[in-house]
C-alpha cells in the first residue's frame, strides 16, 4: 500500500469516527434531530452484521443444499436476517448511546490510538492472507478476524480506565440522593432520549451505590465479585459496539478510497 494512500484512509478514519461520536456528545441533549446519529450508528453496526451473516448463509446453502428449493431461497432470505440484526444493532446502539456521553479525554486519547493500533492489524491480515484467502472474501474475513482481536484489547483498555480513573460524581450517602443527582446530571430536549439515558443512569447509579456503599449483603467477598463481573459485562455491550462500529468504518472508507482511486 503506497503511504499517501495509507495515511488518506487512517485520517478520514479518525474524523469520520471522532466526528459521528463527538457529534452525540454535543447534540444530544438539544432536539429529537440528534437521534440520527444512534440511527446512523445502527445501520452502520447492522451493515456489517448482514454481509458476513448473509456471506455464510450462501456458502452454506451452496455446501449442502439445492439451487432454487424451498429451503434454500428461505435460509439466503435477507429479510429475517436483517431484521433480526438491525434489533441486535438497535440494542447494542442504546447502550452506546449512555457510554458515549462518560468518555472523557483519556478514553478519546485511547480511541485514537486504539484506531492506529486496530488500521495496522487490519492491513497485516490482508496481506499475511492474501494469498491464502479467496480474494472476493479477503476483505470480510480481515475485518472479522481484526474485531475479534481488537475486541479483546479494547476490552482491556476499557477495564484498566474504568478501574483505575471512573467513579462517578453523583454517588451519595443514600440511595434516595444518589439517584436524584444522577437523573438530574443528565438531560434532553427530545423525550425520547430524555427517557432512555435517565433510566440507563439511574439501573447505573443504583448499581454504584451497592457496589461502593456498607450493604450488608454486598460485605461477602464472592457476592461483590459477582456483582462487579455482571455490571462489566452489561457495560461490554457498548465496548463491543463501539469496537465493530471503528472497524467498520475503516471498512468502508478503504473501500471507498480504493474504488475511488480505481476509477
Amino acid at each position: 500500500m503506497k503511504t499517501s494512500v495509507f495515511y488518506k484512509q487512517i485520517i478520514a478514519s479518525i474524523l469520520v469516527i471522532f466526528f459521528i461520536l463527538l457529534a452525540w456528545i454535543y447534540t444530544y441533549n438539544i432536539a429529537c434531530f440528534s437521534l440520527l446519529i444512534p440511527v446512523l450508528i445502527a445501520l452502520v453496526l447492522s451493515s456489517s452484521y448482514i454481509e458476513i451473516k448473509m456471506k455464510e448463509k450462501k456458502c452454506f446453502r451452496n455446501c449442502y443444499f439445492k439451487k432454487n428449493t424451498f429451503i434454500s431461497k428461505i435460509l439466503i432470505s435477507p429479510v429475517l436476517t436483517s431484521i433480526f440484526f438491525i434489533l441486535l444493532s438497535l440494542s447494542y446502539t442504546l447502550s452506546l448511546m449512555y457510554n458515549i456521553l462518560t468518555f472523557d479525554k483519556t478514553m478519546f486519547l485511547s480511541i485514537g490510538i486504539f484506531i492506529f493500533l486496530v488500521f495496522g492489524i487490519y492491513n497485516y491480515i490482508l496481506r499475511y492472507f492474501v494469498d491464502i484467502i479467496n480474494e472476493k472474501h479477503l476483505e470480510i474475513f480481515a475485518r472479522e478476524f481484526t474485531i475479534k482481536i481488537s475486541a479483546l484489547i479494547l476490552f482491556c483498555i476499557y477495564l484498566f480506565i474504568y478501574f483505575n480513573s471512573y467513579e462517578p460524581e453523583y454517588l451519595r450517602e443514600t440511595l434516595l440522593e444518589t439517584i436524584n443527582i444522577a437523573t438530574n446530571s443528565i438531560s434532553s430536549n427530545c423525550q425520547f432520549i430524555d427517557l432512555i439515558l435517565r433510566v440507563r443512569i439511574e439501573i447505573e447509579s443504583q448499581v454504584w451505590f451497592l457496589m461502593k456503599g456498607s450493604n450488608n449483603f454486598l460485605e461477602e467477598k464472592n457476592v461483590k465479585t459477582i456483582f462487579w463481573i455482571g455490571f462489566i459485562i452489561v457495560n461490554s455491550l457498548s465496548i463491543l459496539a463501539l469496537n465493530r462500529f471503528i472497524i467498520q468504518i475503516i471498512y468502508l472508507i478503504k473501500k471507498c478510497i480504493r474504488e475511488k482511486d480505481e476509477k
